[in-house]
């Protein structure tokens, strides 16, 4: 069967809010990036965090990145970024949702903003998917979206437009590992 065919990459557009106990407000609380790092020496040992903050009461959550590691072991240019709280650095450990799950660290899935990327690593500003039979998205992070907010980040339109498409059987999903596919009935 011949398709027409678009394909896309999702990354996310922001960093990831992480869900925590804070000791300040005493309750599970939302946790931002605050785009810095924490270094410590202690003997020969280096530990790293990446310091995320309570959106309430500000209090912090150092989120290990290295502990215990050799100076050597560690790139240099790496730990100068590191010193620097280079933001660009803290926002790509931000937006890593493989490196929350690797920490053991709770993802603010509702939270989660995702960006359409092509091929070429653009990201996708057109007005539709108007005239594809067929949409690929591949979700090689592997965050954890409902149907309807990606089949409404895809077509560009309300998630309620979404979920009555999916429930009237206008279009079909399905996932291959992380790759959904959206074909138009």
């Amino acid at each position: 069967m011949n398709y027409t065919e678009k394909e896309y990459w999702i990354k996310a557009e922001k960093s990831f809010e992480i869900l925590h106990a804070c000791s300040g407000c005493k309750r599970k609380q939302s946790f931002v990036n605050t785009g810095c790092f924490r270094v410590n020496a202690n003997g020969n040992k280096l530990d790293v965090w990446l310091i995320y903050q309570c959106q309430k009461c500000r209090h912090t959550l150092n989120i290990p990145i290295f502990e215990r590691i050799s100076p050597a072991k560690l790139d240099k240019g790496l730990y100068k970024k590191f010193l620097e709280n280079n933001a660009e650095l803290a926002e790509q450990y931000g937006r890593s949702f493989s490196f929350f799950k690797l920490k053991k660290f709770e993802v603010d899935q509702n939270s989660a903003s995702i960006v359409l990327y092509d091929k070429s690593g653009k990201a996708d500003e057109g007005d539709s998917c108007t005239g594809f039979e067929r949409i690929i998205v591949h979700n090689d992070s592997g965050l954890k979206l409902k149907n309807e907010k990606l089949v409404a980040t895809v077509l560009k339109i309300s998630r309620s437009a979404a979920k009555k498409l999916i429930d009237e059987s206008k279009i079909s999903l399905s996932a291959e590992s992380t790759t959904v596919i959206i074909e138009f009935i």
